[in-house]
């Protein structure tokens, strides 16, 4: 059987696992009855199309005031008011395409910029236990909310030390980040049993909450190349070379 390498079947499958239900951002099929719900249940959403990559699409949306709501598109803002932001949803979701809602992450941040963390998670040919090869931290350009357009890659121990994070310990949270990116990888190739690599894109609040954002079944190892810490990098290439 085939699945869809759409973000809310991965979404799906991961949330049948108990361990990982707490570190998933609260997520619907996009619907207008689904996208007010949550809209004010936290404040912001994000609204994304469900086989979009790159952050193609993705808008995020935050009520800022009495039928005032704030639209986040790339680095652009804008103030609408209900039926203006109907008619902007509309706009997007006129192609037909699946899209989902999500609850917003409040990503830790670095200089004000939020940052998420891609680990690599990887088997070799014929193995059965997965490890976690890599990580690397994504700062996003000035004035964007998501990562896709990057302002600086760094290690997760220089992200950890120029970051807002506070009252941390910073072992403790790396053990937890490899045993929730394990378990998901351990979840996903009951669906996936071909894939020898997934690419988890984790963000992580100031004091300290892990989330999956995203979990990647074709990632590129290209990023890795432009840390300081290159020894990160040949690992993970030797894992795709058996």
């Amino acid at each position: 059987m085939s699945y869809s390498y759409g973000k809310w079947t991965k979404y799906h499958m991961m949330m049948e696992n108990m361990t990982l239900v707490d570190y998933l951002p609260k997520t619907q099929l996009f619907s207008e009855t689904a996208f007010w719900k949550l809209l004010n249940e936290y404040g912001t959403v994000v609204v994304k199309p469900s086989e979009g990559k790159q952050g193609y699409g993705v808008v995020q949306v935050s009520k800022c005031g009495v039928n005032q709501y704030e639209i986040h598109n790339k680095k652009n803002k804008m103030v609408l008011d209900s039926c203006l932001l109907r008619e902007f949803l509309d706009k997007i979701l006129q192609k037909n395409k699946p899209h989902i809602v999500q609850q917003r992450i409040p990503l830790a941040t670095i200089e004000g910029n939020p940052f998420d963390i891609r680990v690599m998670v990887q088997r070799k040919e014929g193995a059965i236990e997965w490890e976690v090869t890599g990580k690397i931290v994504k700062v996003a350009e000035d004035g964007y909310f998501i990562t896709n357009v990057v302002k600086e890659l760094q290690t997760i121990e220089q992200a950890y030390e120029q970051s807002d994070i506070e009252g941390i310990d910073f072992a403790e949270l790396t053990i937890e980040m490899d045993n929730i990116s394990l378990v998901s990888a351990y979840e996903l190739q009951e669906f996936y049993p071909d894939s020898k690599v997934f690419g988890l894109d984790m963000g992580i609040t100031a004091d300290g909450r892990l989330f999956i954002i995203e979990a990647n079944l074709s990632p590129s190892i290209g990023m890795f190349k432009k840390v300081n810490d290159k020894t990160i990098y040949q690992r993970i290439k030797k894992f795709m070379e058996g």
